[in-house]
């Protein structure tokens, strides 16, 4: 294949670097820079470069954008990576394997980023393992084979070529089970993504885990205060400031290092940092075990210890 830009290759270098951006399979980042301060630098070395803010909000990372790359997850590394070869705005696009890794969702996620630059009219030289990815973002396919190219064609050609089955996307309004689906005339097998079942099913357990946890840290309050119109002002005095430290308001990679140990202890941290993996990377269960631990730890602390000393006689009732 054969990309015409208009350089030669051995007089041009410079110019033909300002035109191309490449990923790379593993993310190579600067783990003492911010999301923003990496592709500001990025940005600096070419000389019609995209405007950062926008490039952050292209690849959905406005919510870190002042968060340090080591402390994004694995999803978020991805996204950065591909942002870093798209700040220069270039014609043509080297991406190697970017989805490897990632959840279903952030796998929908990043082909949404990947068909933009396609419509955009950008050129887009893309390694994938998997079929079902190369026939959603691309218009021609090579299949490789030690190094050989071996089949090249059109995704929708491969596949008649190749693929005696179709498969259908559908989304359902009632659920139906996949046993039902099977048993349909001409269907042979059926897969039924419930990732987003799973992710509000998880959101909601850790909203009940955070509340309880909350109502359990009133009561012991309350229980040394013995009074009600003394308890309500401190249990307000306590919780506004430990929101505000939690990162609920802006990144905790932003408050002082001599704060961090006191904002690792907070179980709002968690819980704000769980309910933030859940909703925008899709982050399976087993990967905020830490999470569950610390908000399950105070919870059954703070339950201890009002078993222990609340009364409610105390309160007059």
């Amino acid at each position: 294949m054969i990309i015409e830009v208009g350089f030669n290759v051995s007089r041009d270098s410079h110019q033909i670097k300002q035109e191309i951006g490449e990923q790379l399979q593993v993310p190579a980042l600067y783990p003492t820079l911010t999301v923003f301060e990496v592709l500001d630098l990025f940005a600096s070395f070419y000389q019609k470069p995209r405007e950062v803010h926008h490039v952050i909000s292209l690849v959905a990372l406005e919510g870190s954008r002042n968060v340090l790359t080591k402390n994004l997850s694995g999803g978020q590394q991805q996204r950065l990576s591909v942002a870093m070869a798209f700040v220069n705005d270039p014609r043509i696009l080297f991406l190697d394997e970017p989805t490897t890794g990632l959840d279903p969702q952030a796998r929908r996620g990043m082909w949404d980023i990947i068909t933009q630059m396609r419509n955009e009219g950008k050129i887009i030289l893309l390694t994938a393992h998997y079929m079902e990815e190369a026939e959603q973002l691309c218009d021609r396919v090579a299949i490789m084979d030690y190094g050989k190219i071996i089949a090249p064609d059109s995704p929708q050609s491969m596949t008649r070529q190749h693929f005696k089955q179709s498969a259908i996307r559908f989304e359902m309004t009632k659920p139906i089970g996949s046993d039902q689906l099977s048993s349909l005339k001409g269907v042979t097998c059926s897969v039924i993504d419930d990732s987003d079942v799973s992710n509000w099913a998880m959101l909601a357990g850790f909203v009940v885990l955070g509340a309880l946890t909350s109502v359990s840290m009133g009561y012991v309050i309350a229980a040394f205060l013995r009074t009600e119109e003394g308890a309500i002002p401190v249990i307000q005095l306590i919780f506004m400031p430990m929101m505000f430290l939690s990162g609920i308001f802006f990144p905790v990679e932003m408050m002082p290092g001599f704060m961090k140990p006191i904002l690792t202890a907070l179980p709002l941290t968690y819980l704000g940092d769980a309910l933030r993996q859940i909703m925008a990377e899709a982050t399976p269960l087993h990967a905020m075990a830490t999470n569950t631990y610390v908000l399950t730890g105070w919870l059954v602390l703070c339950v201890a210890l009002t078993i222990h000393f609340f009364r409610w006689e105390q309160f007059g009732a």
